[in-house]
């Protein structure tokens, strides 16, 4: 058994890992859910990263996690430019562990939404993506620095 496992508190432990996993499973369901993830689903992402081969190292700039929505253009960007890169590594796999809990079911599984509204919810998200990865292409000192920083060569 994992020694993070058997603590008795709801909260990751101080580790900058367990810290950082947190952070990134609530950056991949920031859009449609507000949630604290559980010690459980940080520890099954830390295994699956470890699992993969993906190393938390290097970890995401404090300053990611001061303002998240920075995050987005670093992301866009990397997804577009270096999709192989550690941070799309990371992302893809906080997804899959995200998509795994029952409280994303409330939003991956829309049972009141109408078509229109899943459309407009899913441009919404395009466009706040797409308008925060241009504003960071004007700014490209901070998109070099943070881009490698995070993993993107």
């Amino acid at each position: 058994m994992l020694p993070f496992l058997t603590q008795p508190t709801d909260k990751p432990t101080a580790s900058v890992e367990m810290h950082e996993a947190e952070f990134l499973l609530r950056y991949v369901t920031s859009d449609c859910m507000r949630w604290t993830p559980a010690l459980e689903d940080c520890a099954r992402l830390l295994i699956a990263l470890d699992a993969r081969g993906i190393a938390m190292d290097p970890a995401i700039p404090s300053i990611f996690h001061r303002f998240p929505f920075l995050l987005r253009g670093i992301d866009l960007w990397s997804h577009i430019f270096a999709p192989t890169c550690a941070l799309q590594q990371k992302i893809i796999v906080a997804t899959a562990i995200a998509e795994c809990t029952p409280t994303s079911a409330v939003c991956l599984l829309p049972q009141q939404r109408s078509t229109f509204s899943l459309l407009l919810l899913g441009s919404r998200l395009a466009c706040r993506s797409f308008a925060v990865g241009m504003l960071l292409f004007i700014v490209p000192i901070f998109v070099r620095f943070y881009g490698r920083t995070c993993g993107i060569r």
